[in-house]
């Protein structure tokens, strides 16, 4: 089994790390989000770059800044993992900058993008889906059971976070721009509309969970809705929420990103590190 390097990261990183250990790789670290939980589980700590090979694992995502790897301290440079990239036979990372992965390409060092995996995509969109729901129980006093959820998309998140409310008690409303994306919704049980009618029934809902990486909640749904409503808006930077009308009329609402390594970081990074492991180095 080659060494395994995980380079700063949040609790998902350490977690990984304990992970890795439990099946018997030789794993070291450098930045990492907890130190001592990571060194008393055997774990080595780094402090040169140069040190590192075999396999190294980055955050997720990346970089923010594509100045500095994400890490506790903020104090890597991404420009020197860049350069000691072909000295690895594995570079993994979440949103992985295209510099790193075209060097990589240049010194035949295997590059892997969680984000790019589908398996990987699909289980945290289970840890997602129940984060945003954790979110919405956090948000407003009121029982998922019994209230009326709206989910805009019925995508790879949208589709466990609609069966979980709905299992929860939920009325739950598909919005989806597609006719087979809403028949899809119609037949596993729920209500649909479309996104220029879903305006229409928006003062009933409780909550409003967006999916969509687009601006699909504006401001003619947003006029409508009940002073109540508690919007989580769960899709990748901008958001799908028009989130300056929501401050300009004190809408609640809340952009929830990174979920699984904030609300879920053993499962997921059990499943990131499983996922490397399955690749066989």
């Amino acid at each position: 089994m080659k060494p395994v390097y995980i380079i700063g990261g949040d609790m998902r990183s350490c977690y990984m790390a304990l992970y890795f250990i439990e099946k018997g790789y030789e794993v070291y670290f450098m930045d990492s989000f907890d130190s001592e939980m990571i060194l008393n589980s055997g774990c080595k700590e780094i402090s040169d770059i140069k040190e590192i090979h075999g396999i190294m694992i980055l955050p997720v995502p990346v970089s923010k800044d594509m100045v500095y790897v994400n890490s506790k301290n903020n104090n890597i440079s991404l420009a020197d993992i860049i350069a000691m990239s072909g000295s690895c036979d594995m570079v993994c990372g979440g949103v992985v900058p295209d510099i790193l992965e075209n060097e990589c390409k240049r010194n035949n060092t295997v590059c892997y993008d969680f984000m790019k995996d589908d398996e990987v995509a699909c289980k945290n969109a289970i840890a997602t889906a129940e984060g945003a729901i954790f979110d919405a129980f956090i948000g407003r006093g009121i029982n998922i059971n019994g209230s009326k959820s709206l989910v805009t998309g019925y995508g790879r998140c949208a589709k466990p976070l609609a069966q979980r409310l709905k299992c929860m008690g939920s009325e739950v409303t598909i919005a989806a721009r597609s006719n087979k994306a809403r028949a899809e919704a119609e037949a596993a049980g729920y209500q649909i509309t479309d996104f220029d009618s879903m305006k229409d029934k928006a003062a009933t809902y409780d909550f409003c969970f967006n999916t969509v990486p687009a601006l699909v909640i504006k401001e003619d749904f947003l006029r409508q809705v009940s002073s109540d409503i508690l919007i989580i808006d769960i899709a990748s930077k901008p958001g799908g929420v028009d989130f300056a009308y929501c401050d300009g009329h004190d809408i609640q609402y809340k952009h929830s990103l990174g979920i699984p390594g904030r609300y879920s970081p053993e499962t997921s990074g059990r499943i990131l590190a499983e996922a490397i492991i399955m690749k066989g180095f």
